[in-house]
């Protein structure tokens, strides 16, 4: 990593030394940073209704740590988080509906390299 910018968040750092241990080249280089605004202890009820008149409303899944992950962009480089944890398949499945049904965007993340 080169250039003189302030630590890397832990997840990011995570991701980046994954990748180069899959035998990737990695260089980070700066370059645009995203704010998270993590909001905490909502529940997928409180989301819905907090989110409601937001046009863009995305969700993933990361099913390593059991979380649902809600993203609602507000500005460029900004967007509000919320971590939902389930504990089975079957409240995974409720959370996923809930979101859907109330105009959420389930969304993948790839990371591509080559340009």
């Amino acid at each position: 990593m080169k250039g003189d910018y302030p630590p890397l968040p832990p997840t990011l750092n995570h991701s980046l030394n994954l990748l180069a241990s899959k035998g990737l080249d990695v260089e980070f280089e700066g370059g645009d940073f995203m704010k998270e605004r993590v909001l905490k202890n909502l529940s997928v009820d409180k989301v819905v209704d907090a989110f409601a008149g937001k046009k863009w409303k995305l969700f993933g899944v990361d099913e390593c740590a059991s979380i649902v992950k809600v993203e609602v962009p507000i500005g460029k480089g900004e967007s509000y988080v919320v971590e939902l944890s389930y504990d089975s398949p079957e409240k995974l499945v409720s959370i996923k509906k809930e979101l859907s049904n109330a105009g959420f965007f389930e969304q993948g993340v790839r990371i591509v390299s080559g340009f």
